[in-house]
């Protein structure tokens, strides 16, 4: 069985910068055996919600049907998603739909942090 491809999604965030989530996207991806695509890029800031969407549907459209379970999304953090818990419970929706596996460097489960979310909104 060939090894996973990660895609690190990267978003500015004012208390998890941009470096801080590389690094943990990249040993997270060493310590399981996750291949990374390409060295995670520098993201500008995202100014609206909308942005965001935007460039993790462009991330997930570049993915070809036929790779989808093969590629793992892996962000930082569950709140890497989105600014708020209905587009973060909306991608992690979307991308289950897909057949796309995520992955969060801080070690929570992908489900137990979507339910938490959305009981603490």
């Amino acid at each position: 069985m060939p090894p996973t491809i990660a895609l690190g999604y990267l978003r500015a965030l004012p208390e998890l910068p941009i470096d801080v989530q590389r690094e943990r996207v990249t040993a997270y991806c060493a310590q399981r055996d996750l291949v990374l695509a390409v060295p995670l890029p520098e993201t500008p800031p995202i100014e609206a919600a909308s942005d965001a969407d935007d460039t993790l549907l462009t991330l997930v459209r570049s993915i070809d049907e036929s790779q989808r379970t093969d590629i793992a999304i892996v962000v930082a953090g569950f709140d890497v998603l989105a600014d708020d818990v209905r587009t973060r419970a909306r991608h992690y929706l979307l991308l289950g739909a897909l057949g796309i596996t995520l992955h969060l460097a801080d070690g929570t489960q992908s489900d137990r942090a979507l339910v938490d979310g959305w009981d603490a909104r």
